[in-house]
C-alpha cells in the first residue's frame, strides 16, 4: 500500500554515507496475508507475491551482503480456516522448509562471511575489524503455525558454535520474538525461550547452565531440549539483545543479564497503539521522514553504552550494559 516505499534506498545511503556494515531486521517483513482486508491473498502464490513487492521495496539492500534478516512468526505463513461457528483462524499454513530457504535465506547465503546452522535458517557474521558478532536467531523453528520455539538444535548451536568468539569479542544478538511474555501475556510467546535466556545469562556472567524444557502437548516434542553449558572460559561478551514483535520501543534491563531492546516497525500501519501500555505511538506521516521508524544502533565499548539513534519517528535511545 506504499507504506514506507523507499525504506531500502534510505538505509542503503545510511550504510553508504556513516560507513556502518550490516543493516538487521528483526522478523516479520510481510503479513498481508493473514488480513481479512486481503482476501485475496491467503494463499501461497499471494504471499510470494507480497514478497516479490517486499525485494522491491527493500532494494537496493535485499538480497545483499549488507542486510541480515531473521524469521518472524508471520513470515512464510498464511492461509485462514473459518470453523462452524464462524470463527476465523489465520497463519493456518506456512511455507515449506525449502521454500523458506530459497525466499528468505538463499539470498543471504550468498556472503561467505556468514556461519549458517546445518539447516541454514540462523546463522552469526563478524565484523572483524571492530570484533562484534551479529548472531540471528529463528525464534520461529521449525516453520509450524502457531508454535514459537528456538529447539534443541539450535540452542547447541547458539552456546557451541555461535558463543565459541575469539578474546575481546562481543555479540549482539537479533531474534524476532522477545524472550519474554508481550503485549499484556503472562506466558512468554517462544515457549522454551528460558533456555535462551539460560544460555545468555550463563555466558554474560561466565557461569554455568543446565536446564530442560519439555512440552506439554506431546504432538510437540520436537521441541523438547535439555541444555548444559559451561562457560567459565569464555573469551568474549553478549552486549545486547534486540528483537521485533511487538512493534513497540522497549528498552529492559531486568529478564536478561543484557539489555533487550525492541523497535517499533519500520513499515507498520501509522499511529499504531501499544495496546498493552494503552500508549499512543508517535504520529507518522506519509511521503516525510515520519513514515517509517528505525534505529542507527552504535556501540562504545569503552564506556559500556548502547546509543540508538532514531532515524523516522519516535525518540534517541541510550543504555549502558
Amino acid at each position: 500500500e506504499g507504506r514506507t516505499v523507499d525504506l531500502g534506498k534510505v538505509m542503503a545511503a545510511m550504510l553508504d554515507g556513516c560507513n556502518i556494515p550490516f543493516a538487521i531486521i528483526s522478523g516479520d517483513t510481510a503479513s498481508r496475508s493473514s488480513n481479512p482486508m486481503y482476501p485475496d491473498e491467503p494463499t501461497q502464490e499471494g504471499m510470494l507475491g507480497v514478497y516479490e513487492q517486499m525485494g522491491e521495496h527493500l532494494a537496493p539492500l535485499w538480497g545483499t551482503d549488507r542486510l541480515l534478516v531473521a524469521i518472524g512468526n508471520h513470515d512464510g505463513a498464511y492461509g485462514s480456516e473459518t470453523d462452524a461457528s464462524g470463527t476465523t483462524r489465520y497463519y493456518t499454513e506456512h511455507f515449506p522448509a525449502e521454500l523458506m530457504w530459497d525466499v528468505f535465506f538463499r539470498p543471504q547465503a550468498l556472503d561467505f562471511r556468514r556461519v549458517f546452522s546445518e539447516d541454514g535458517q540462523y546463522f552469526y557474521v563478524d565484523n572483524v575489524p571492530q570484533k562484534t558478532r551479529c548472531i540471528v536467531l529463528n525464534s520461529h523453528y521449525g516453520q509450524v503455525s502457531g508454535v514459537s520455539c528456538y529447539g534443541q538444535d539450535q540452542l547447541e548451536w547458539l552456546a557451541n558454535v555461535a558463543l565459541d568468539m575469539p578474546e575481546g569479542y562481543g555479540a549482539v544478538i537479533t531474534a524476532h520474538i522477545p524472550p519474554k511474555p508481550v503485549n499484556g501475556g503472562t506466558t512468554p510467546a517462544t515457549v522454551d525461550c528460558q533456555q535462551l535466556n539460560g544460555i545468555i545469562d550463563a555466558y554474560r556472567n561466565k557461569t554455568t547452565f543446565s536446564g530442560s524444557y519439555t512440552a506439554s502437548d506431546t504432538t510437540l516434542s520436537w521441541i523438547d531440549s535439555t541444555i548444559d553449558v559451561d562457560f567459565t572460559s569464555a573469551k568474549g561478551e553478549i552486549i545486547a539483545m534486540f528483537a521485533g514483535h511487538i512493534h513497540w520501543d522497549t528498552i529492559d534491563t531486568t529478564t536478561l543479564a543484557c539489555p533487550l531492546i525492541t523497535i517499533m516497525a519500520a513499515g507498520a500501519p501509522v499511529n499504531e497503539v501499544n495496546l498493552a501500555e494503552g500508549e499512543a505511538a508517535p504520529t507518522r506521516t506519509f511521503g516525510t521522514d515520519t513514515e517509517t521508524s528505525f534505529d542507527v544502533v552504535t556501540i562504545n565499548r569503552a564506556t559500556r553504552t548502547i546509543y540508538c539513534t532514531r532515524v523516522g519517528a519516535g525518540e534517541d535511545r541510550v543504555v549502558s550494559y
